[in-house]
């Protein structure tokens, strides 16, 4: 199993625009077996009406079971495809703990590395996004078991 560890401290936004952090960013990464939990980084998330589209090709593809999380309360992306029908919370900043959330995607394989440099962790959809009251920036959150 090979394992990176990605630990930095920000002092640029990762993403244009982005919030500039002044605390460590730790983002455990495997390739075997998914991303290790728990872990911290940055939220983003897909576009409205985006991950209907996805759930149905990874079904199609059978990469996801139907039955997973009938009580999860929406979607997200993850770094790799191991972590594709995990169950995970995710806790805010400010301390609130939020899921379940079924992981469904992941990272192109072209655009892994690029990502966990940034310090990116989940994509989540856009209702959940929403629902946080995340502004229209990345945010930093930790994902857990639930």
């Amino acid at each position: 199993m090979t394992t990176l560890i990605l630990a930095v401290a920000l002092l640029l936004p990762p993403f244009p625009g982005g919030p500039t952090l002044s605390v460590p960013v730790t983002v455990t990464m495997q390739n075997e077996g998914g991303t290790k939990l728990p872990a911290t980084g940055w939220a983003t998330y897909y576009a409205d009406g985006l991950f209907p589209g996805v759930v149905r090709n990874q079904l199609r593809y059978e990469n996801i079971q139907p039955d997973t999380c009938p009580q999860c309360v929406g979607y997200a992306a993850m770094t790799w495809p191991e972590d594709l029908d995990r169950v995970v919370c995710l806790l805010t900043e400010d301390g609130r703990k939020y899921g379940p959330i079924w992981i469904v995607d992941s990272a192109a394989g072209q655009h892994r590395q690029a990502l966990i440099d940034s310090g990116w962790i989940i994509d989540l959809q856009f209702s959940v996004w929403r629902e946080l009251g995340f502004p229209n920036a990345p945010t930093l959150v930790t994902v857990t078991a639930c």
